[in-house]
């Protein structure tokens, strides 16, 4: 299950693209944040200046506001921590940096402030460390138990940190994403930079790290979306879609990618089969803003059940819609080696062809197809060209046969004969005006020599 905000909050089983519920805050804004507890019982999230709500999700048929956090004004991020549901991380457009307790509804701990708008804080999996993006383009490391800062990284390109993401299955990595399209990949317990790209060129509009493998993904405002390999530090695939992207994540299996875009569309992908989105639909009236997988547990889609009518009418828009839908690869090179071992344990007789030659068919179709549209495009504009010219030189042969007389010079000889050979031949020539040069000139000759004779 996954949820995406606007500035209300939907909640989908995936791949279906149909709501299974829906929770309308008091707020009309914007929801800029949002986070899942540990067991998906309760939900978190900010819409632009207003205070957090925290929402009870035991019952899909009765989601209701546990309590609305009042202790601190001007937050500006919210994040549950990863092993308790009792407390949560704040971030504040002043700088100021808590942790508040969900039993007693209080602050519980203040940690040192920045000198910056807090737009982004995350936990690592064991809670030891937080991570603080400031708007002035730094991230912080705070040590929770010492109370201290470890550390602190600055952006490359200097813009502001919009994203913090700790992997989701290893404390010391850390992603970072910036307004100015930059991305980064830290290792936190050796102060280490192990990526850097500037793949964007626009702001990031969200970081999804997989939990099997050691492939992110970033989604932009400039159309693009990109899966990098850590192991080998490249982009290994790039797609674009025709809205700005402002949201992604990964399912906690790896097996799905869900982009929200800037006009309020959600667009399913099958991460082994990129070229093409499972289905996509009209999920918000505004921007899609934020979108969230639950953790894995009981709110968590299961891949290995069977699909329901409702997964089958998914994949049926899929090939319905191959043609509008197709995403525009320009990059490809990706191989998921953890799903081919998967393949290898569970059959050894497996007859299916492999993801190589899946993107190789794939690719060959979407160039014939493009081919074809190319093809169809030049015969139409060819046909518009032909009728132009067309229609030029009926304009000027319509001129000519009107002041054809301006073009026959008065005959300089005062011989009747020669006078009447002239004239006839300015008729010929008038007569075979379209007709090529050596023909004008073969029936001037026949013309001359019949008036001679």
């Amino acid at each position: 299950m996954f949820v995406s905000a606007g500035t209300d909050l939907k909640f989908y089983s995936c791949p279906v693209d149909e709501t299974e519920f829906h929770y309308l805050p008091q707020s009309t804004s914007k929801i800029t944040s949002l986070s899942w507890c540990r067991d998906n019982s309760y939900l978190v999230f900010l819409s632009q200046q207003a205070q957090p709500e925290i929402i009870s999700l035991k019952s899909s048929q009765n989601i209701k506001k546990v309590h609305t956090i009042t202790a601190l004004k001007d937050v500006s991020s919210v994040v549950f921590q990863k092993t308790t549901k009792k407390s949560i991380g704040i971030g504040t457009s002043n700088g100021q940096i808590a942790l508040y307790d969900t039993k007693n509804k209080a602050i519980s701990k203040l940690y040192p402030s920045i000198n910056s708008r807090i737009t982004c804080v995350d936990f690592d999996q064991k809670d030891e460390t937080m991570a603080v993006a400031g708007a002035n383009g730094t991230i912080n490391i705070l040590q929770l138990a010492a109370s201290k800062f470890l550390t602190f990284y600055k952006t490359t390109d200097n813009s502001a940190a919009n994203i913090v993401k700790y992997h989701p299955m290893s404390k010391n990595i850390l992603a970072t994403a910036t307004d100015g399209g930059g991305i980064c990949i830290w290792d936190v317990s050796a102060s280490q930079k192990l990526f850097s790209a500037q793949m964007h060129t626009k702001p990031v509009g969200g970081l999804a790290l997989g939990r099997q493998n050691d492939l992110f993904i970033s989604a932009g405002f400039d159309r693009k979306f990109c899966v990098h390999d850590l192991n080998i530090k490249e982009c290994v695939f790039r797609g674009n879609l025709r809205q700005p992207l402002s949201a992604i994540d990964i399912s906690t299996r790896d097996d799905y990618i869900v982009l929200g875009t800037d006009e309020g569309m959600i667009y399913i992908y099958d991460f082994r089969y990129l070229l093409q989105p499972l289905s996509n639909w009209k999920a918000h009236n505004v921007a899609v803003n934020k979108i969230a997988f639950a953790n894995e547990g009981k709110a968590e889609c299961d891949s290995n059940k069977p699909r329901s009518s409702k997964a089958a009418v998914a994949n049926k828009s899929r090939k319905e819609n191959s043609e509008n839908e197709k995403t525009s690869a320009t990059v490809v090179a990706y191989n998921n080696q953890n799903n081919d071992k998967k393949n290898t344990n569970n059959s050894n007789n497996n007859t299916e062809p492999s993801n190589v030659n899946l993107l190789v068919n794939d690719m060959k179709l979407l160039i014939k197809n493009k081919t074809k549209y190319i093809n169809s495009q030049m015969k139409k504009q060819f046909d518009v060209y032909r009728k132009i010219l067309l229609d030029e030189f009926k304009s000027l042969d319509k001129q000519i046969d009107n002041k054809w007389d301006a073009f026959v010079f008065p005959s300089l000889s005062c011989d009747p004969v020669q006078r009447k050979i002239e004239e006839k031949c300015a008729t010929v020539c008038k007569n075979n005006l379209i007709d090529s040069p050596n023909n004008i000139a073969d029936n001037f000759e026949n013309s001359v020599e019949n008036q001679r004779t």
